[in-house]
């Protein structure tokens, strides 16, 4: 009994540590604008690119007011790509 006890106390005990793994993240806010008129863009496409492959690991949309927050894991490096019809793409490095 003692050692079906122990066993099944170490068992939890690995399955309790596994869980309290800290990842980590990285979140990014902003104020989408023209740069000629300064107004704030609404609906502009905000990217956070992987540095190493291109690849969009998270998108979202900016608000009515030009805002935005999009968060990703924090383990890479990133770009932020900001794409809008009419505009340039806009590449932001090293994020």
């Amino acid at each position: 009994m003692k050692i079906l006890f122990f066993s099944l106390f170490l068992l939890l005990s690995c399955i309790t540590t596994r869980t309290q793994v800290i990842i980590s993240t990285i979140t990014v806010k902003g104020t989408v604008a023209d740069s000629i008129t300064g107004k704030p863009i609404a609906y502009v496409t905000v990217a956070l690119l992987d540095v190493k492959t291109g690849i969009a690991v998270k998108n979202t949309l900016t608000k009515g007011d030009g805002s935005f927050e999009i968060t990703g894991p924090g383990n890479r490096s990133y770009q932020l790509a900001l794409t809008f019809t009419g505009y340039e793409v806009k590449l932001i490095p090293s994020i």
